[in-house]
């Protein structure tokens, strides 16, 4: 019984130890600039459809939210997901494999370090796996110029390589901005796995994914 009460003494300090020294930080973002390697422009200017969206039709309707656990010694882990919904413009529609409508869901968990550069910035970079739910609607045109659109669902797994830039504005509160570089490995369309980089052209926008994010943390 002595042993037990010991032993639950010791986890209960543990964790106790763990929380007192350890920093937890929220972080809402959104993803100003995307660039899928597939001749689109980073930013989106031109709207086909003008009142859809955070943004009426235009940039990138973008939001995140993630977690991130910083240890004593600068070492850090997180978790995160991000919505994108891109909506069409005129470029895209001329494009090789013209997509018209973007939707993705990504999630992503992260191992990093922490160097702290003054007393106001520091920088966060590490690796880690992601998970992306892609849905798009592709432009066909057939041999008598009818427009055809198709919908591509696609489970894609892979690696992602961050870069952060923190501001900090105070104790609690600080301003970032952050580099992502997604590189997809394996995808699942329609239940047949796929190793992306060399089933897929990469200038089809399905391989490779980078983003400017710009958002807010809180620390407790």
């Amino acid at each position: 019984m002595k042993k037990s009460i010991l032993l639950f003494s010791l986890i209960l300090s543990s964790i106790v130890f763990c929380q007192n020294t350890n920093k937890h930080r929220i972080s809402l973002f959104t993803g100003l600039l995307q660039n899928y390697a597939d001749g689109t422009v980073p930013l989106n200017v031109k709207s086909l459809y003008p009142g859809n969206g955070v943004f009426n039709g235009l940039l990138h309707n973008s939001i995140g939210v993630a977690y991130k656990n910083y240890s004593p010694k600068g070492y850090w882990w997180s978790g995160s997901v991000q919505y994108l919904h891109e909506w069409s413009y005129m470029e895209r529609l001329k494009s090789e494999r013209p997509i018209a409508n973007r939707l993705h869901l990504t999630t992503a968990m992260n191992l990093g370090k922490t160097k702290i550069l003054n007393e106001r910035f520091s920088l966060d970079y590490g690796i880690g796996l992601l998970y992306r739910y892609a849905e798009e609607e592709v432009l066909h045109i057939d041999a008598n110029n009818f427009i055809l659109w198709e919908d591509h669902i696609l489970h894609s797994t892979g690696v992602n390589v961050q870069c952060a830039l923190n501001y900090q504005l105070g104790d609690h509160v600080s301003f970032f901005t952050g580099v992502n570089a997604r590189a997809y490995l394996f995808g699942v369309e329609q239940g047949e796995t796929e190793f992306l980089p060399l089933s897929r052209k990469v200038n089809e926008g399905e391989t490779l994914n980078f983003s400017l994010d710009l958002g807010m943390s809180f620390t407790f």
